[in-house]
């Protein structure tokens, strides 16, 4: 079996989502369409598929996709996509938002 190829905007994302107090579990190494990252996030669990600007779906990512009814799934280019996808993005304005406020 070869290495799975991890898309070269995954560390960044993944960093910066940490950064932002998110729990990130890094799942590129499962392959077999198995989504990048996985993320609980206000109760919910998120299957966070990466890819670059030009990056596309593989056989076994289109089929796990179809698979998988009953959770929360997105390919994602960016970390805005991600917060934006597990709705965490707003939750983080808030923050930055109430954080100004006390200076």
């Amino acid at each position: 079996m070869r290495a799975k190829k991890v898309d070269k905007n995954q560390d960044e994302i993944v960093k910066e989502l940490r950064r932002c107090g998110i729990t990130v579990f890094v799942a590129s190494d499962f392959g077999r369409g198995f989504p990048d990252l996985a993320t609980p996030f206000r109760g919910r669990n998120w299957f966070i598929e990466i890819k670059t600007e030009t990056g596309k779906l593989t056989k076994d990512q289109e089929r796990f996709i179809e698979g998988w009814k009953d959770g929360q799934y997105s390919v994602c280019r960016t970390t805005e996509q991600v917060l934006e996808a597990i709705g965490a993005k707003q939750a983080i304005e808030e923050l930055a938002d109430a954080a100004r406020r006390q200076v």
